[in-house]
């Protein structure tokens, strides 16, 4: 009787205030909840979202589907060797890369590793190959070029791996122009990539593991830069560098050669060109005895 008296005392506003759903839950739950401001503009693709149907079979049918390419570009994808064949480097229909006409190939700075696929020779008209700076391993193929027409200019960039083995003696009958074999560990002959009749005007093979005979080299006539440093190349240096018209730079530091420096043409560098040889000997190093 005292609790139904006290209730008419408050009168029918106040009962009905006390009859509403308590908001103390509600303001604790957005306290520990709180709601994240973002740019407005924004706001009406974060409410509504992509409009897919939930089934996952309707979903792909809304996907983009990439259009089929044509039967030509079809059968121009077919001839790109498998051990090549890359989604990322397939034909597609906007840019077709025939494999029958490509002749340049750069797929240096990446993280590619293991072998170079032998099938890179089934490139008839490939010209320039740059893998540099990538994991590469194992020996080069010897199949490189193998098919190109004869009279063809090379280039061939592979430095900066971890190339191991000897150079491909097929390489003799390559007319490179430039050839970067640098930092590597190749071992054996490479005296063969010289001749006097050859088009090679660039050649680096520093740092590798060469060792061969240099007095019995000669140079090309073309050459306008050589680095051999830090290899096991022995012998001499030949006269005949001082009658290279285009000479700017040579390097055959940190290898075992002996005998005296030429002197004469554009042979005219510093001893950093020559240091830390077994004997070698005449300006800018010191006199030979």
């Amino acid at each position: 009787m005292a609790a139904a008296r006290r209730l008419l005392l408050l009168g029918p506003r106040r009962l009905r205030q006390l009859q509403r759903p308590s908001r103390l839950p509600l303001l604790r739950e957005r306290q520990q909840h709180p709601r994240v401001h973002l740019p407005q503009r924004l706001h009406p693709f974060l409410r509504r979202g992509p409009l897919l149907p939930r089934n996952p079979q309707l979903q792909a049918d809304h996907q983009p589907r990439r259009p089929r390419p044509s039967p030509a570009v079809e059968a121009e994808e077919a001839t790109v060797p498998p051990d090549i064949r890359h989604p990322s480097l397939r034909p597609r229909p906007f840019l077709p890369l025939p494999a029958g006409s490509l002749q340049q190939l750069e797929l240096g700075a990446n993280a590619f590793s293991g072998a170079i696929p032998p099938s890179l020779g089934d490139l008839a008209r490939l010209t320039d190959l740059n893998m540099f700076g990538n994991q590469l391993t194992g020996p080069i193929p010897a199949s490189l070029f193998s098919k190109l027409p004869i009279g063809s200019l090379a280039t061939l960039v592979l430095s900066a791996n971890k190339l191991t083995g000897t150079i491909p003696r097929s390489f003799a009958d390559v007319a490179f122009t430039a050839l970067y074999l640098q930092h590597n560990s190749l071992n054996g002959d490479a005296s063969f990539l010289f001749g006097k009749s050859k088009p090679l005007s660039q050649i680096d093979l520093a740092s590798n593991r060469l060792a061969f005979d240099l007095s019995r080299t000669e140079f090309p006539l073309n050459m306008n830069v050589m680095d051999i440093s830090n290899n096991k190349i022995y012998g001499s240096i030949p006269s005949q560098i001082t009658e290279l018209p285009n000479l700017s730079f040579i390097d055959v530091s940190y290898n075992r050669l002996c005998g005296k420096i030429p002197s004469g043409g554009n042979v005219n560098f510093s001893s950093q060109s020559y240091v830390h040889n077994k004997c070698l000997c005449g300006a800018p190093l010191q006199p030979c005895k």
